[in-house]
């Protein structure tokens, strides 16, 4: 069989990673043909996969969706393609071919729902686009998803039967030889970029009112740089101010990440995830982790006995879990 594997929107993070993990899988597979019709991201052509680079289509939305609606049908002709799969969360529409559809953008059933005022961009994402998503899914003979909690969203939201969605989680290279050993000074770590809805403000103000308390024997560990944004800076700024101990390390690597989750406890403030790939990671080492309170987190933690959730925004919950941790600190002397 041709199968066209499609995804030319894919160019880094982890839009590249599970493109990767498919071209990995298919370049076992000796009894199908496999054309992939990629943007910029380049990859190796093999015995059973054509690889196909437009980058004209990356210039502008409008140059996108031409080709999403017109450009692509002359490579379903040209190569003879019988199937589809689009690793890019929606379909190539008025098509006829079997198309299996992977969704991994959270945004169009996370709970948590975006304003005008809020995030613009990110509203237009979760209701706009966020539709055209949806109607794909609809329309596609077969849905992916990553996790559990994306297929009952996908299915409630959608409509769609759920032996229609197949969930296959990601995979995820985890620290399984690392053992949790905390320091002496309670260390919490939040590795995340500094997208607003990665919460960081109700890290500081938790750590305002553990200070207000007179509780400071602890440090909050963050992999910024503290001057990404206005936001980010008003928030380093604002600990620099009321002598938090916040440190700022920047994007670290495999290692430094290691020996980070080794030492600490996690904070993950987020309200908007996928999978939540530092709370496996955590895991892993057998951390504890403190969570917001969403469906991602709540269905990647499970039965994890080390897991502590708070709403996302309530600051004096969060506050009184990070107390329970620097206390418990306290009382061990240093001892796990």
């Amino acid at each position: 069989m041709r199968i066209l594997v499609y995804d030319v929107a894919a160019e880094n993070g982890g839009a590249v990673t599970v493109l990767n993990w498919f071209y990995g899988i298919h370049k076992e597979d000796k009894e199908n043909q496999y054309v992939y019709l990629l943007g910029k991201h380049t990859l190796e052509n093999t015995d059973n996969i054509t690889v196909i680079n437009v980058p004209e289509v990356k210039k502008t939305w409008l140059h996108r969706l031409w080709f999403d609606y017109i450009g692509v049908k002359k490579y379903l002709c040209d190569y003879k393609i019988e199937q589809i799969l689009s690793l890019q969360n929606t379909d190539i529409p008025f098509c006829k071919l079997p198309q299996t559809v992977y969704i991994h953008n959270a945004l169009p059933f996370s709970e948590h729902r975006f304003s005008i005022d809020e995030d613009k961009k990110l509203w237009i994402y979760q209701n706009l686009i966020g539709s055209m998503i949806k109607q794909s899914i609809k329309r596609a003979n077969i849905v992916i998803v990553q996790t559990n909690w994306m297929k009952n969203e996908v299915v409630r939201q959608t409509g769609i039967s759920e032996t229609k969605v197949q969930v296959v989680f990601p995979e995820i290279n985890l620290f399984e030889d690392v053992i949790w050993s905390p320091t002496d000074k309670c260390t919490f770590f939040y590795p995340a970029s500094d997208a607003r809805f990665k919460n960081h403000d109700v890290i500081l103000e938790a750590s305002k009112l553990l200070y207000q308390k007179g509780i400071t024997q602890f440090r909050c560990v963050f992999t910024l740089k503290g001057n990404e944004n206005s936001r980010i800076s008003r928030i380093q700024e604002e600990a620099v101010d009321c002598g938090m101990d916040f440190l700022w390390v920047g994007q670290q690597n495999r290692e430094q990440m290691s020996d980070w989750y080794a030492q600490s406890i996690l904070l993950f403030p987020s309200y908007l995830e996928t999978v939540g790939l530092p709370i496996c990671e955590a895991m892993s080492v057998g951390a504890p982790v403190l969570l917001s309170d969403c469906l991602y987190a709540r269905d990647v933690a499970k039965e994890y006995a080390n897991a502590r959730y708070f709403v996302k925004d309530n600051a004096a919950a969060l506050a009184q879990l990070m107390e329970v941790c620097i206390v418990k600190r306290q009382d061990n002397g240093g001892a796990r």
